[in-house]
């Protein structure tokens, strides 16, 4: 009973916090879970489509359908409709599953858990905003820790029931998102690569304690593979040529080849410096582009820096818990080069990555516990305190409508009203930004038609208040700055306005 009042207070406070968008605004939040719930509403109404009926659905979603067929099966049993599921019940549940998941991986990777380490994963501002809605990534979540702890964990059992249970969490994951395995891929692979760096330094090459880890990876690289090569990739998802696998080979041999080098050396922290670089020269070149003050990212950036930042001590001394911090610095370090050198174009995308730096720090609180020292104990509980107080303040601003950052992934009650009704008016592409478009489903939208705009065409052109407050987001970094409301009335025809949407005619 000792843990479990701290750790009941924590699930109910990350749930509520993660609720508040939606309690707010009466409407499921994130431009991502709208298309979910078209096609979810879709499965119910029509039980005899077959999720890879590349007409009836977008070529994306249903390729990774884990989270499409959840939630079917959800409102077929309960009666209710989708959204709920997406913006409530869904929440609160993979929330639960992920505090609780983290905790078992902690005991059973670091042989402890406090509770107040697990607020690190519970209540990073970036990581909780993200999960406030249930998309098919945040789905994926505590897929990919009870992965990770399957794959890493230590014990010789090969029970059947390990073998199901692994085999289940597998497909499941790879079915889920594109992304989550792969970084599962990315996290096994370095932490062995560490373990092995370190029995090297020591001059130990045999004996490596990852056998379990090695099986458990090369089944699910393959499996993952297969997967996504002949059906999930199939339409051109993500496109590498020849030219990019030889520039990430190249990123990849000089990321984990330094660590390699400084960790024979003086034990430096490479791999939390290198991503610091990186991310400032990522910042610095392509800053123009945001819509908003750098400066609007700090409340977003600081907790994270706060929660790593003992990592400049915990590394400089030895450490047996230095391969879990290798394991999710070097991937995301080997990602941030490539983006950098190879392919701007997925800086849209990349938040989607760091948030998988959340991960990494309750492993760090937990370890500045072990340490026992009493500096770093008082540092973690400021640290975690810090966390909540900024994590709630964005929460609120996004739900009000005050983040400039995150404005368009909410949705009022007077836009969905004007955005339906205007569907139901109009049967032809309409042109809108990303939050119009992702509520409507791409074949029946186009944020880039905006650009036609200026040069005079003809079409309907739809547009909410945010848009001339914060501008019209084409992608995270690239927002155009509109005119204002008025000047649109005396250049367009007026065709429908409820206040909160405007919709006109070229």
């Amino acid at each position: 009973m000792g843990k479990a009042i701290p750790l009941l207070v924590l699930l109910v406070s990350a749930c509520l916090l993660r609720l508040i968008p939606y309690i707010a605004t009466a409407q499921p939040f994130s431009t991502d879970v709208w298309p979910l719930i078209l096609f979810s509403d879709k499965l119910i109404r029509e039980p005899d489509l077959k999720i890879w009926d590349e007409a009836a659905f977008d070529g994306h979603n249903n390729r990774w359908p884990a989270l499409l067929l959840a939630s079917t099966q959800y409102s077929i049993l309960t009666g209710l409709r989708p959204e709920y599921f997406f913006s409530f019940t869904g929440v609160v549940i993979v929330a639960v599953e992920i505090i609780l998941a983290t905790y078992i991986l902690l005991r059973e990777l670091l042989g402890g858990a406090s509770i107040l380490s697990l607020y690190a994963i519970a209540l990073v501002p970036s990581f909780t905003l993200f999960s406030s809605t249930l998309l098919k990534e945040v789905y994926s979540y505590p897929l990919m820790i009870l992965f990770l702890l399957m794959a890493l964990r230590s014990s010789k059992r090969s029970r059947v029931e390990d073998i199901l249970v692994l085999t289940l969490v597998s497909l499941t994951l790879v079915l889920s998102h594109p992304l989550s395995p792969l970084m599962s891929i990315l996290f096994i692979a370095s932490y062995l690569y560490s373990v092995l760096v370190e029995k090297a330094g020591k001059g130990v090459w045999h004996g490596l304690s990852g056998a379990r880890g090695i099986y458990v990876l090369s089944l699910f690289t393959i499996l993952y593979a297969v997967y996504s090569f002949i059906y999930a990739f199939r339409g051109g998802v993500v496109a590498l040529g020849y030219s990019d696998f030889m520039g990430l080979l190249v990123i990849a041999v000089a990321v984990y080849g330094s660590y390699m080098v400084f960790k024979q050396g003086p034990r430096y922290v490479i791999a939390p410096v290198v991503m610091a670089i990186v991310f400032s020269a990522l910042i610095l070149n392509y800053g123009d582009a945001l819509s908003f003050s750098i400066l609007t990212l700090i409340l977003y950036i600081v907790p994270v820096v706060l929660f790593l930042l003992p990592l400049a001590r915990l590394l400089v001394v030895e450490d047996v818990y230095e391969p879990y911090y290798a394991s999710v610095l070097l991937p995301i370090t080997l990602i941030l080069f490539y983006v950098l050198l190879i392919d701007p174009l997925y800086l849209s995308v990349m938040h989607r990555v760091l948030n998988y730096v959340s991960f990494l720090t309750p492993i760090v609180l937990e370890t500045m516990d072990k340490h026992g020292k009493p500096l770093l104990r008082l540092y973690r509980l400021l640290t975690t305190a810090s966390s909540l107080i900024i994590c709630f303040i964005i929460i609120l601003e996004v739900s009000l409508g005050s983040d400039p950052v995150a404005f368009y992934w909410r949705y009022t009650v007077g836009e969905v009203i004007g955005f339906t009704e205007v569907r139901e008016l109009y049967d032809g592409v309409i042109c809108g930004d990303s939050k119009v478009a992702y509520f409507y489903g791409n074949a029946n939208a186009s944020t880039l038609c905006m650009l036609q705009e200026y040069g005079g065409s003809r079409g309907l052109y739809l547009y909410y208040m945010d848009n001339f407050k914060y501008g019209y987001v084409l992608s995270p970094l690239d927002v155009l700055r509109l005119r204002s409301p008025c000047e649109y009335y005396a250049g367009h025809d007026l065709l429908y306005n409820n206040r909160d949407v405007m919709a006109v005619g070229g």
